[in-house]
């Protein structure tokens, strides 16, 4: 989860089974000024500097979550680092918790997320584009653009899959949208409209893996309808059972 939540035997043990597995680590850092503090208390260090002592930054295909109050130091470091470690910006999530801004723009190629706060790649791109000049610390109008496709290339990369490209062998996820542009769309002035006019709303059919899962506007691939019934079921089910866990 993160430095602050995770003692010296759970962090070394999670390390040594990515090595074991050949996988990377994934760990928030630095989402709040929390995370550093009660670091520095009970290990008599920063973040960096704790991972530093346990290898982290030398397992590829690492992932820090967040780095929202990380020194221009820190910053730099991690961009240092960037073969094996890539930071993944969530400012959703991060507005959410109002935690602070990670100044996206300063980092090395930077993936986009949303922390489980949705699934809205296309919303979490405009957020971070308008975040950033909320900010003061604005990112250039394509660099969301830029963004989901690096995700899409680190996440071809780690899951061994070709994502994010139309050629044989890829994975055939696409998504066709009825989107009418109200002025010339071109190669030039794309990211505009993909920020400022486009969006999901336009989105009527997605195909993944080569199959259809919603085309017009209808899912095909599942009982959306009975799903949903059952979420909720489940849903009721979990929010009682922790009701009644006694307090003390």
């Amino acid at each position: 989860h993160a430095s602050f939540s995770l003692d010296d035997s759970s962090l070394n043990g999670c390390l040594e089974l990515a090595r074991q597995m050949g996988l990377g680590i994934h760990i928030h850092v630095a989402e709040d000024p929390t995370d550093g503090a009660v670091t520095r208390e009970r290990c008599d260090c920063g973040l960096i500097e704790r991972f530093q002592r346990v290898g982290l930054f030398d397992i590829p295909g690492s992932i820090l979550a967040d780095g929202t109050h990380f020194s221009q130091e820190e910053i730099e470091f991690v961009n240092s680092v960037s073969d094996n470690v890539r930071i993944a910006h969530n400012p959703s999530s991060n507005m959410n918790n109002a935690v602070g801004y990670t100044p996206a723009v300063y980092y090395n190629h930077p993936l986009l997320g949303t922390d489980r706060i949705g699934s809205d790649m296309w919303r979490e791109a405009r957020t971070a584009y308008l975040k950033s000049r909320d900010a003061g610390m604005p990112l250039a109008i394509g660099q969301p653009l830029k963004m989901l496709g690096e995700s899409a290339r680190v996440a071809s990369e780690y899951l061994g899959v070709k994502l994010g490209v139309l050629e044989v062998g890829a994975a055939a996820d696409l998504i066709v949208a009825d989107y009418i542009p109200m002025t010339p769309l071109n190669s030039e002035n794309l990211a505009s409209h993909f920020m400022f006019a486009m969006g999901p709303e336009f989105v009527h059919s997605v195909m993944i893996g080569g199959g259809w899962c919603m085309r017009n506007r209808n899912i095909v691939s599942c009982n959306e309808a009975k799903i949903r019934l059952k979420s909720r079921e489940v849903a009721k089910s979990l929010f009682d059972r922790i009701a009644s866990i006694p307090c003390e």
